[in-house]
């Protein structure tokens, strides 16, 4: 009996995790859509989930370099 709860116990977490995982995935990959599509409520959106799936630093990373690409833009283009 406790044998089988163990397993599926440890099935029911590895599902979780793989979950997770292509969650992840998913966000980062509509992320980068929303930064091509320059489609900034949506940059925003994917940007606050990040943290929720313990992917801060990715989130963070991401978000930093699509600031500075849209600041650089500015400085070359002032007028």
């Amino acid at each position: 009996m406790f044998v089988s709860d163990c397993t599926s116990v440890t099935n029911s977490f590895s599902l979780l995790h793989e979950a997770s995982t292509q969650l992840g995935s998913v966000v980062t990959q509509k992320f980068d859509e929303a930064v091509r599509a320059e489609d900034l409520a949506s940059v925003e959106r994917f940007f606050k989930i990040f943290p929720l799936l313990g992917m801060q630093n990715e989130g963070l990373v991401k978000f930093s370099l699509y600031l500075c690409s849209k600041v650089m833009l500015v400085t070359r283009n002032p007028f």
